[in-house]
């Protein structure tokens, strides 16, 4: 099976071994995102419940309205919520390779298990 960066004999355990390594790379760089959206989405909900509380912002508008409004009143929430919209992306984008690669990783362990037995 072809995956980027690997040309991978299953076999091999060594291979296996810098693919898992690899794995636990991509989910602990997962994790760190996943720690900076939620710091950033904490600060910006603490600033919008005081900021609704004030009634600087009306309740009418949407909390992602709201954010935009703190964004452009001032650039500590700036920071903040491109550091939110950053880390989703990223975290997002995580999901969906380390998904990839375990179904990579569960497909060649069924082909393994299928030689074996025969």
């Amino acid at each position: 099976m072809e995956v980027p960066g690997y040309d991978l004999d299953y076999l091999d355990s060594k291979q296996l071994w810098k693919f898992a390594m690899e794995n636990i790379r991509l989910a602990e760089q997962y994790y760190e995102a996943r720690k900076l959206y939620a710091v950033a989405l904490k600060y910006l909900k603490i600033r919008l419940a005081k900021e609704y509380a004030d009634h600087k912002i009306e309740l009418k508008h949407s909390e992602d309205k709201a954010y935009l409004i703190l964004a452009d009143r001032d650039e500590k929430c700036k920071h903040y919520l491109m550091l939110l919209i950053e880390k989703r992306n990223e975290y997002k984008g995580l999901e969906k390779v380390i998904s990839a690669r375990e179904a990579a990783l569960s497909f060649n362990q069924s082909l393994i298990k299928l030689t074996v037995k025969q």
